[in-house]
C-alpha cells in the first residue's frame, strides 16, 4: 500500500466523484481509476460500489477512509519532522558542564530553547576531565567548563570571562589587602579542589594568591563547589573562586573581589568538530 495510492483513495472517498477528486489531485481520471484499481487489488477487497451515476464507499472503504487519514496525517507530520532533525530545529542535545558555570550559562540556554522550543535539552555535571572523556566517546554534544585547558581534537569557544573573589567567614571580613591581612591569609587554611580535575584553574587560583601577595596553606582538596563554600561558612579556612560561582551563596560568607589582578576565570563552551548531531550546529551557530 504506498502512500499514493492511498492519497487519491482518501480524496475520492471524500469527493465520491472520480471527475472532482482527479480535478482536485491535478490529474486525469485515467491515472485515479487504475490507483484505485491496484489498490483493490492488493487488498484483495472492493472499497468502491460504482456506477454511472454514483460512486459509494463500501463498508471496507469506510473503514480505510478513516484510517487513510491518519496514515496520511503521520506521514506528513514525519516528512516535516524529519526535515526540522536534519535542519537541527528539533532532536536532542546533551549538555555538560562544571557546577561553577551554570549560573552564567542559564541565560544562554533559556534564550536558545525559546528559539528552538523542540529541541530536548538533556544537562548534567561533571568535572572538566569527565567533560573532556565524554566528548571524545559521543556520551556529550557540548561542554561548558573553565579554561585555560590543553585538550587536542577539540574546538573552545570563549564566551564569558570575570574576576576572581577571595572568600572567608562571616567571622573575618576582609577590607583591605595590606601587610597585616596577607599575613593572616596566608596562615589560614586553603580550600582547593584536586588539581586533576581541572589543572589551568587549579593554577590560575595559585597564580592569582601569588599576585595579591601570599602562597596560598592548601590543607584540604574538595571536589564540588558548594562543598567549598560549606568549609569556608564553618570557618575551616578561606578559598579564591571564580566570582559567578558564588551565585546564590553570596549571603553565606563574606567575599573580596579581586579586581585588581588582570587574571580573569573564562568560561568556553567545547565541542567536537566532527559532531554529526545537527542539533549541536544549531546551538554553536547560536552562541557564537
Amino acid at each position: 500500500m504506498n502512500s499514493n495510492n492511498l492519497l487519491y483513495f482518501s480524496v475520492l472517498a471524500n469527493e465520491l466523484h472520480f471527475g472532482k477528486a482527479a480535478q482536485k489531485l491535478h490529474i486525469t481520471q485515467p491515472p485515479l481509476s487504475r490507483a484505485i484499481r491496484q489498490l483493490e487489488e492488493e487488498l484483495g477487497v472492493c472499497l468502491f460500489e460504482r456506477n454511472q451515476r454514483t460512486v459509494i464507499l463500501t463498508t471496507a472503504g469506510e473503514y480505510l477512509k478513516k484510517k487513510a487519514d491518519l496514515i496520511l496525517q503521520n506521514i506528513s507530520n514525519a516528512e516535516k519532522e524529519v526535515k526540522r532533525i536534519a535542519e537541527g530545529e528539533l532532536g536532542d542535545l546533551n549538555i555538560t558542564y562544571v557546577g561553577s558555570v551554570l549560573h552564567s550559562i542559564l541565560p544562554h540556554l533559556k534564550s536558545f530553547t525559546q528559539i528552538y522550543p523542540k529541541i530536548h535539552l538533556h544537562l548534567s555535571q561533571y568535572t572538566v576531565y569527565e567533560q573532556v572523556k565524554m566528548l571524545r566517546n559521543g556520551d556529550s554534544d557540548v561542554a561548558f567548563l573553565r579554561t585555560p585547558i590543553h585538550i587536542e581534537g577539540l574546538h573552545l569557544h570563549e564566551i564569558y570571562s570575570e574576576n576572581f573573589v577571595l572568600i572567608t567567614s562571616k567571622i573575618y571580613r576582609l577590607s583591605s589587602l595590606d601587610k597585616d591581612n596577607l599575613l593572616l591569609l596566608s596562615k589560614f587554611p586553603f580550600i582547593l579542589f584536586p588539581r586533576h580535575l581541572a589543572s589551568g584553574l587549579y593554577e590560575q587560583i595559585i597564580t592569582v594568591c601569588n599576585n595579591i601577595g601570599f602562597s596560598p596553606r592548601v590543607m584540604h582538596e574538595v571536589s564540588q563547589l558548594d562543598c567549598i563554600v560549606q568549609m569556608v561558612e564553618n570557618d575551616m579556612g578561606i578559598a579564591v573562586l571564580p566570582k559567578s560561582a558564588l551565585w546564590g551563596m553570596e549571603n553565606r560568607v563574606n567575599s573580596f573581589e579581586l579586581d585588581m589582578v588582570k587574571l580573569r576565570s573564562t568560561i568556553s563552551m567545547c565541542y567536537c568538530n566532527e559532531s554529526n548531531n545537527p542539533v549541536l550546529d544549531s546551538f554553536i551557530k547560536f552562541i557564537v
